[in-house]
């Protein structure tokens, strides 16, 4: 009976894999919350909520023609989110946004710019937001040493040209 409730409480209290999965607005509990929103006119921003699985699609460009869009990042929590620097997992994708800090229901618009010199390409690549956000995914790498807490979302970057 012993083995019986020591198995129960290893499986309950180890629960399954979610370590990478977020929380969405008040789950997460206290602390700050990025929300993504794209502004108009500037590719197609799609996510679960606040900001888990997002995709932001360039669309069809034309071979050597460059786009941008420009991405709304609000702390929708109830503290200073830590922001480190953003990056990007391919060259062909551009952002600049140094590390700050964003206080209780402030925002920040950063842009993040696209570049295909060939026909028939289609490229995906990945931005990374690390910060303290408590809807983040847990990591462990993307933050300086000063920031307690460093959580990442990931982006999902895409583009195309024309055959």
């Amino acid at each position: 009976m012993r083995n019986f409730f020591g198995l129960i409480v290893l499986l309950v209290g180890c629960g399954g894999d979610d370590g990478q999965s977020q929380c969405q607005g008040e789950a997460c509990g206290s602390g700050p919350r990025i929300q993504l929103t794209a502004q108009d006119g500037f590719g197609t921003l799609r996510c679960n909520g606040e900001a888990e699985n997002c995709i932001l699609d360039f669309g069809v460009l034309a071979p050597g023609r460059a786009s941008e869009s420009w991405t709304d990042l609000q702390n929708v929590g109830d503290s200073i989110l830590h922001l480190s620097a953003l990056t990007v997992t391919d060259p062909i994708f551009e952002v600049r946004q140094p590390a700050m800090e964003i206080g209780p229901g402030e925002s920040i618009s950063f842009r993040l710019r696209v570049r295909l010199d060939a026909a028939g390409l289609n490229h995906e690549a990945q931005l990374y937001l690390d910060s303290d956000a408590v809807n983040g995914a847990a990591d462990s790498t993307g933050c300086p040493s000063d920031v307690p807490r460093c959580t990442r979302i990931a982006v999902t970057l895409r583009a195309q040209t024309d055959s």
